[in-house]
């Protein structure tokens, strides 16, 4: 995601960079490169424990591994329950992975976090609008798990009610003295 930014942005750019900044671009050039355990160490080696976190996820999902990239994501809003970045990462993760409540969970804490930026924070406008897209996306993500909930008990319910009749019917089969032996018609 924001790691294609890095690479373009990156120290030959001509923009002055941080440390920051330098360990992002860093990180992304060596994901680009397919060189995923150096940027992985890399990504652990930054000093802030969010940005760690942050750098690590963009690893996992670039190594296509969502599940460590939601627990990179997750250990990050450990630390730092109001990153805002961290917070959107995770809810797109767990929606990815199908895991329609912890999204859930994730967007209303970002919407908290959001909730308790300063009015004058940037891109605040932009963190609101993708706010509402990530809620809408939960919103789609509860309801397809609600009707796929519906639809698997009333398959379960079909299949019981199957079984059920089918044993009725071979017990009545099987038990002595309840069937008419069959009539023989004799020859003339």
């Amino acid at each position: 995601m924001f790691l294609a930014l890095a690479v373009v942005l990156g120290p030959d750019s001509g923009f002055p960079q941080s440390e920051a900044q330098d360990r992002t671009a860093r990180v992304a050039a060596l994901c680009a490169e397919g060189q995923l355990v150096e940027a992985l160490e890399a990504a652990r080696l930054d000093p802030a424990p969010n940005r760690a976190a942050k750098l690590e996820a963009d690893v996992w999902w670039t190594a296509g591994d969502l599940g460590r990239a939601l627990g990179a994501a997750r250990a990050g809003l450990e630390v730092a329950p109001d990153d805002l970045a961290l917070g959107s990462l995770a809810t797109d993760l767990a929606l990815a992975l199908d895991l329609s409540n912890e999204a859930e969970h994730h967007v209303a804490r970002l919407g908290l976090a959001l909730a308790s930026q300063p009015a004058e924070a940037p891109n605040l406008e932009w963190w609101h609008t993708r706010h509402a897209q990530l809620r809408a996306a939960c919103e789609a993500a509860g309801l397809e798990l609600s009707l796929r909930t519906r639809a698997s008990v009333r398959a379960r319910a079909v299949a019981l009610i199957g079984a059920i009749g089918a044993l009725v019917a071979l017990t009545r089969l099987l038990r002595p003295g309840t069937t008419t032996p069959p009539r023989v018609i004799p020859p003339q």
